[in-house]
């Protein structure tokens, strides 16, 4: 048996036993030896591969079998039926660090580390740092995972000769929060010949994944984005819009939005369409938020007299705030249209201690 240059073995003569029959693809070999029946070869990785066969004196001639786990060989020799390996002591090796996990609040979360030794091996898992009680097998799970587990797990692998500490592993904990609705798509009136006949339906939401437009409670084929855009507007296209939107934690639908398509003669009376109840509200907590409705389609609002620590958002058409003064104010709602002209209500806001 021969090494080569480049790390390969050539094999010749008796093979009776598969002595001369090198392993397919045996590669980065440093050195070999020859025995009776069987053949031997060191890697660069310091393990060793045997091939051929060794006489046992209760078997007979049975086939070479390196040891599991040997690791760490410096050096090799092959005997008429017995091979020796020489190692020197060193630390494990990982081969396999634990990987970072995202799952959700009370799902399983497991982390697990491969490592190899010559000697019998203990592991101590650690979060940022500290030792986990109890974490002392090559598996650590953590059956119904919180907010609390979130963090960066290590695991120290340890043997006779010494320890090795893995890469870290974060853990994401995602909390079930179901996606709520910021901003709401608003109604639409075309005057055909008037106004602009390109329309867009547009919602604002958090923590959501998916969406999906209806018209008149039926699926929009391909209206799966925020925004639903309806170029050309005839008046087939009039009709109720919403959207329904997903995570994996709920779902929630929006207000129907309506688009009116009407004749450039017909003659529209500008309303305020949202609610004009007295609103009531405790001093210095924060507002849900009100948002001014017309039939319509504003381009800008107005509320004269809000209670102080309230402001509009005069694009949008939302009012927002924390209310910081007692008393009863009577609020001018305004929502202008280009085309239609404005419309006009008053509403009360009772700010109460």
């Amino acid at each position: 048996v021969a090494l080569r240059a480049d790390g390969t073995v050539v094999a010749w003569g008796l093979n009776t036993d598969g002595q001369t029959s090198i392993p397919s693809g045996l590669s980065n070999v440093t050195s070999v030896s020859a025995g009776g029946n069987h053949s031997v070869a060191l890697k660069s990785d310091t393990t060793v591969v045997a091939w051929g066969k060794i006489y046992n004196s209760t078997s007979g001639y049975v086939p070479d079998v390196v040891p599991t786990d040997l690791v760490g060989m410096t050096s090799i020799a092959a005997g008429a039926f017995h091979t020796l390996a020489l190692g020197a002591q060193q630390p494990p090796d990982i081969e396999t660090h634990p990987v970072s996990l995202t799952v959700k609040r009370g799902a399983l979360a497991s982390f697990t580390v491969e490592a190899i030794s010559n000697a019998t091996l203990s592991y101590q898992w650690q979060k940022n740092g500290v030792p986990i009680a109890g974490a002392t097998a090559a598996t650590y799970n953590i059956a119904n995972a919180q907010a609390s587990h979130a963090g960066h797990y290590t695991v120290v692998c340890t043997d006779s000769n010494g320890s090795v500490t893995s890469s870290a592993a974060t853990l994401t904990v995602i909390l079930p929060v179901a996606p709520t609705i910021t901003s709401q798509p608003l109604s639409v009136i075309v005057r055909l010949g008037v106004d602009s006949t390109n329309v867009s339906f547009d919602v604002k939401a958090s923590n959501a994944t998916s969406y999906q437009w209806l018209k008149n409670g039926i699926e929009m084929i391909g209206a799966t984005t925020e925004v639903l855009n309806i170029p050309n507007v005839t008046t087939q296209d009039g009709g109720s819009y919403s959207v329904v939107i997903k995570n994996d934690f709920g779902v929630v639908k929006s207000k129907v939005a309506s688009l009116r398509v009407i004749p450039a003669n017909v003659i529209v009376v500008p309303l305020i369409t949202s609610s004009l109840a007295t609103l009531t509200l405790p001093v210095g907590q924060v507002m849900t938020g009100y948002l001014i409705e017309a039939n319509t389609s504003p381009t800008s609002y107005s509320a004269n007299g809000l209670p102080k620590g309230l402001k509009l958002n005069s694009k949008t058409g939302w009012i927002t705030g924390t209310p910081t003064k007692i008393g009863s104010y009577r609020v001018t709602l305004q929502a202008k249209s280009k085309s239609a002209g404005t419309a006009t209500a008053t509403k009360l806001f009772n700010v109460q201690s």
